[in-house]
């Protein structure tokens, strides 16, 4: 019958059971036995309980022989076929009440068990002798963890545990401290005593059954004295003999639980608390280490000892109260006696249920009080928490785990309680506990603990030690190992070793700041010396020189900083620096030194030295060095050389005795310099020499053997690339893919080497198949900023119709499916998006004056103009060297008819150019400033000049009046007498343009016809055919222009070149008829059939005076009649042709009328009239809109 107590009185039960737990600490067994007599001797000297934990040990506490497993049969642990019981000679030390206990057979499990009570004492339960067992629930290591405060005897948990502990590995806890939790599934009514060992568990158990009443059920066989401590696993026995017999495990408390790893037949109550599959008859949480413990005891992990199933639970508890209240068992208490008594272990009993025991049981339940109250609530919501909780063991290693061990058996018994309390009962969040094992680990002090816990579990727990023992009994320190001496003893010691620590981390960090202040300090000044000579490269030259001295002052400073010790690096630096900035003497110097004599740097057959210490020399310190000693060196001819000023070479050979490979990159990069100063001035074509450069470069593969160094043949390359021989250059760029396909400087070079031939032969198939083939490669974005951009223009350019039919190559590409325009938009996007280091310098894309010029281009090829000038802009608001922007934005203007505005960019590129001249060749993007046709830009100011005074109807030229070759019998207006000056000039702009190799073919032929149109406008008529004549070899439309082939046949009339001039105006004769028969019907209105019908007019006339001019000469000749009237006639028939040509179209022919006029015979020496007119601009290249 269920019990109707009160939940007061079950409490008060409990804790009556639980209150004889408590033991004497030297009667503890541990398979630790050595450090356990080690730590007992150093705090309690010689002890004589020690010799009853000596006899008890060797009495059979074998740690692997109590193991005991459990298979199918029963527990191997236990020779079931003889009869032993396996808790024979356990004497529980109570009374058996009369006529209720079962009979004792040899097939009872229990048998040899009493366990009757006094009946006079209902309260208390008597200690249990149970001696030594085969099977321990097995927590004694837990008493190390809780300060070995009691100390009890092997006792045998199996028999309280039996149905309890099987196939408990189902039940994965996962959570460290969750140890009221534990309840297992009812057994069934009926079963045998080989389903009792089996344990098998049903999955349908749920934790309703720990809400319950306490209650048990008296079966036939005579009254259980667990019944009334809770279901102990199993329902109503029948059987009389064996209270475990027909035990079956009921459903599973952990059936929401992970599933189990592995069968583990006989496994400890919880032996997978840990996430390990433990075999064998593993205790309670071997596993919360993390490890596979067999058979060791609850503790095992918590206690930091590998410990036997023997070893008793209770022993492991020791004094810890896991509830608040006391759990120390008395000497001869079977703690896992009481604990398979216990409600909140979900076990049901196994044996029969008499009334005087199920009395005896219930009051025994009083003693679990301390354990914080466990009422049916408590449990249900712990029962929850268990299939619930995440586990805070998983985390920690072993070594912190044994942290945990160690550390939590040095902290006061109150504070050790509060602890297991505040983990078991689940007081603290899981975070919370985290944190705590965290401090643990971390070995946080006491007092910080118990701050920790004190807003947490509303109290604070005492950090002192205790004066008594649990069971009373006083301890007595010695003065040098009491507890506070032992704790001054340990805080000395800590606060030794942190002083200790703190001081040598003081000096070290004394010392180390010294020493990274001296080095910062020293790179520091190296640093801002480079920032001077980067400044300089944009200054002007009064700036540039005062930051140059500046920047070698910084140098100086840091090298006596170092105690007069070269730095090779920062010399390279240095050297590459002086060389941008234009100072050659200075970054030679910096790069190899100044030495006496020197060698013929410039001389194409000098190679590079390989240098030694002389004879009678030797590498001087910079003390030595300050007092006059200047080191010497010889090389291959033997003739000695002072050391005047080391530079890097010098330093790397002889003072360390080795090639430094940046040293000869940067020699050879210094010798081979481009730049415009360095080859026009005397300071650098000292030093020019392009075979020592690839001398330099050699010494790399060959000396340092390094044949494959790709920067050292791409350094070869790009000397054949600046030299122009592209195929020598290809080959190199070649020979780095071979041995590396996907090196970037192949590509690179390749891809801007093919261009260069582009240029040359017109052919773009190698660079479009390169391109395509490092895209293939994906690495397209890693080539340079600069040759993606020349990328960009070269797309730019490509005509796609060409491309398809001249070359077969179609434009669109397989592989990424972009068109000529797709690729230009593509490259110039990875421009914007890029970022690159070089030489001190961070280039960045989205502000690289190239890549808007490019875009500029390409959006002036697409007429999206406005556009484009904002890119123009951009290019040079971010490069302000970058003049063919500013000229594209004056063409522009030009092209709107905005010659103001045009001039001021024009003038602005011009004054960008003159002043920035010398520095390009310093970066590679200077290579479009440096081959940039400044010829162009004095072309176009003289094209301002003559596009606003020449005159006439063309849409390009400003609507002023026709202006003709000047005759001194004629007076002309001021302004006609201005507008001739202003042609004057543009006239001197097209010289200048033509001297600085103007490259624009359009444009050099423009020069030259506009030169001789303002040499013919000037009445110069032979230096007007001199112009005119050079346009055989640069215009390919010379002989079908209208514009040449007029102003040559007026030109030769006014030289009187008649035959040359008439063979002019034939030719334009036939032309333009052919053209005006073309017109069915003529338009006055129409420019280009009043044009046509003009320039016929102006032909015909001019005929005519040709004519005449011959009939004059050919008169004075005394030639025939005949011939003198055929001239006559031809003259008359021309002027007369003109008149009604003009008629056409309504123009005035005031000049035919009036040779006609005055033709034949003509008076005096006037000769006869041309129209002399003519077009200031080219036909064929400045066609008529």
């Amino acid at each position: 019958m269920a019990d109707t107590e009160t939940g007061d009185s079950r409490n008060d039960q409990i804790e009556e059971l639980l209150s004889d737990l408590d033991r004497d600490l030297t009667e503890v067994i541990s398979p630790l036995e050595d450090q356990f007599k080690e730590d007992l001797m150093e705090i309690r000297g010689e002890d004589p309980d020690l010799q009853s934990i000596e006899q008890g040990m060797a009495s059979g506490d074998d740690p692997e022989g109590s193991s005991a497993e459990f298979d199918d049969d029963g527990p191997t642990g236990v020779d079931t076929d003889s009869g032993d019981d396996p808790f024979a000679g356990m004497d529980l030390g109570a009374e058996e009440s009369a006529g209720e206990a079962p009979e004792a057979t040899g097939d009872d499990i229990l048998s040899g068990l009493d366990f009757s009570q006094d009946s006079e004492s209902a309260e208390s339960v008597e200690p249990m002798d149970t001696g030594t067992s085969d099977q321990d629930m097995g927590f004694s290591d837990l008493d190390d963890l809780m300060g070995g405060m009691g100390d009890s005897d092997a006792g045998d948990m199996a028999t309280g545990l039996d149905a309890g502990e099987e196939d408990s590995a189902g039940a994965d806890l996962g959570d460290f401290g969750d140890l009221g939790d534990l309840g297992l599934g009812e057994t069934s009514d009926q079963g045998d005593a080989t389903q009792a060992t089996d344990g098998g568990l049903d999955s349908d158990t749920s934790f309703e059954d720990l809400t319950e009443p306490l209650q048990a059920d008296t079966g036939a066989g005579g009254d259980d004295p667990f019944a009334d401590l809770g279901d102990f696993g199993t329902g109503n026995t029948e059987s009389a003999e064996d209270p475990f017999a027909d035990t079956t495990l009921g459903e599973d408390p952990f059936a929401d639980a992970e599933t189990l790893s592995g069968d583990s037949a006989g496994d400890d109550f919880a032996a997978d608390l840990g996430g390990a599959d433990s075999g064998g008859a593993d205790d309670f949480a071997a596993d919360l280490g993390g490890g596979d413990l067999g058979a060791d005891d609850f503790g095992a992990d918590l206690g930091g000892g590998d410990l036997a199933a023997s070893d008793d639970f209770g022993t492991d508890l020791g004094g810890a109260d896991l509830g608040g209240g006391d759990l120390s068992a008395g000497s001869g208490d079977d703690f896992g006696m009481d604990l398979g008594t216990m409600d909140d272990m979900g076990l049901e009993s196994a044996g029969e249920s008499d009334t005087q025991s199920s009395a005896a049981g219930e009051e025994d339940l009083g003693g679990l009080e301390d354990l914080g109250s466990f009422s049916s609530g408590d449990l249900e919501e712990m029962a929850s928490q268990a299939q619930m909780s995440t586990g805070i063991g998983e985390e920690f290693t072993d070594e912190e785990l044994a942290t945990i061990r160690t550390e939590i058996v040095d902290f006061p018994q109150e504070l050790r309680k509060a602890i297991i309390d505040a983990v078991v009962n689940e007081k603290l969040s899981h975070p919370d506990q985290r944190m705590l094992m965290n401090m643990i680990v971390d070995q946080a002090d006491p007092d910080q603990i118990a701050d920790f816990l004190e807003p947490r579990m509303g109290f604070r727990p005492d950090t002192s030690p205790p004066d008594v023992r649990k069971d009373g009994v006083p301890i007595i320190y010695a003065d040098e190992f009491s507890p506070e001496a032992l704790g001054r003893r340990r805080r000395r010691a800590k606060m030794m070793l942190l002083g200790l620590g703190g001081v040598i981390l003081g000096l070290i960090g004394v010392f180390g700041g010294l020493l990274l202040y001296r080095n910062l300090s020293i790179q520091g000044l190296y640093e801002t010396g480079l920032e001077r000579l980067q400044d300089a490269r944009r200054a002007s030259p009064d700036q540039k020189a005062a930051l140059a001295q500046e920047a070698e002052s910084y140098f100086q400073r840091a090298l006596e900083a170092d105690d007069g010790v070269y730095d090779v690096e920062y010399l390279n630096r240095y050297g590459i620096a002086y060389l941008k900035a234009g100072y050659y003497d200075e970054a030679f110097y910096k790069l190899f030194g100044k030495i006496e004599p020197e060698y013929e740097w410039n001389d194409p057959a000098f190679r590079a030295p390989l240098i030694n210490v002389a004879e009678n020399s030797r590498w001087y310190g910079p003390k030595e060095r300050k007092e006059g000693f200047q080191s010497t060196f010889v090389d291959k001819d033997k003739t000695p050389r002072t050391v005047e000023i080391p530079g890097a070479y010098i330093v790397s050979r002889l003072r360390d005795r080795e090639m430094d490979r940046q040293n000869l990159m940067a020699l050879g990069r210094f010798h081979s310099h481009n730049s415009r100063r360095f080859l026009s001035t005397p300071e650098g074509q000292k030093y020019k020499n392009d075979q020592l450069g690839i001398d330099y470069y050699r010494l790399i593969t060959t000396l340092l053997n390094l044949p494959d160094d790709a920067e050292a043949l791409a350094g070869i390359g790009k000397i054949h690339y600046n030299r122009e021989e592209y195929g020598a250059a290809a080959r190199k760029y070649n020979e780095i893919l071979e041995t590396h396909p996907a090196q970037i400087e192949g590509h690179a070079g390749l891809i801007n080497t093919y261009i260069e031939l582009w240029k040359k032969d017109g052919d773009p198939r190698f660079v479009i198949a390169r391109h395509r083939e490092a895209r293939r490669l994906g690495l397209e974005e890693e080539l340079p900023i600069y040759v993606l951009t020349k990328l960009a223009g070269f797309y730019i350019d490509l005509d796609p119709t060409d491309l398809r039919i001249k070359y077969q190559v179609d434009p669109v590409d397989a592989v990424s499916g972009y068109d000529l325009d797709q690729n230009v938009v593509h490259l110039l996007k990875i421009v914007f998006d890029k970022e690159e280091t070089r030489d001190e310098e961070t280039i960045q894309g989205s502000e690289y004056g190239e890549g808007f010029y490019q875009r500029g281009r390409y959006l002036l090829a697409k007429d999206e103009s406005a556009r484009a000038m904002r890119q123009f802009e951009n290019a040079v608001r971010t490069d302000p060297w970058h003049y063919p922007a500013l000229t594209s934005m004056g063409e522009y203007y030009q092209s709107v008819l905005d010659f103001s505005r045009a001039e001021q960019y024009y003038r602005a590129a011009l004054q960008t150019y003159e002043a920035h001249r010398d520095d390009y060749g310093n970066r590679p993007e200077d290579e479009t400033l440096m081959e940039g046709d400044i010829g162009k830009i004095y072309f176009n100011i003289g094209s301002l000049l003559y596009l606003q005074n020449a005159g006439g109807s063309d849409p390009t030229l400003m609507p002023r009046a026709r202006i003709y070759p000047f005759r001194a019998e004629r007076a002309e207006t001021e302004e006609t007498q201005k507008r001739r000056q202003q042609l004057l000039q543009a006239a001197d702009y097209f010289d200048t343009a033509l001297e600085k190799d103007l490259e624009d073919e359009q444009a050099i032929a423009q020069a030259h016809y506009r030169k001789g149109w303002i040499r013919y406008m000037g009445a110069d008529f032979e230096s007007a055919l001199e112009e005119w004549n050079k346009l055989d070899s640069s215009y390919e439309a010379v002989h079908d222009d209208r514009s040449i082939l007029m102003g040559r046949a007026n030109a030769a009339y006014h030289e009187d070149q008649l035959g040359y001039s008439l063979g002019n105006y034939l030719k334009l004769k036939d032309e333009l008829e052919d053209e005006a028969m073309r017109i069915s019907s003529p338009d006055p209105q129409n420019r280009s059939h009043r044009l046509v019908y003009e320039q016929l007019t102006q032909v015909y006339n001019n005929l005519g005076a040709v004519y005449e001019k011959q009939y004059m000469e050919k008169k004075e000749a005394g030639a025939s009649q005949n011939v003198l009237n055929d001239l006559q006639e031809q003259a008359m028939s021309h002027y007369w042709k003109s008149v009604e040509t003009a008629g056409l179209v309504d123009l005035p022919a005031e000049i035919p009328r009036q040779n006609i006029q005055l033709s034949f015979p003509r008076s005096g020496e006037r000769e006869p009239l041309l129209d002399e007119w003519l077009n200031p601009m080219l036909e064929k290249t400045d066609p008529p809109e």
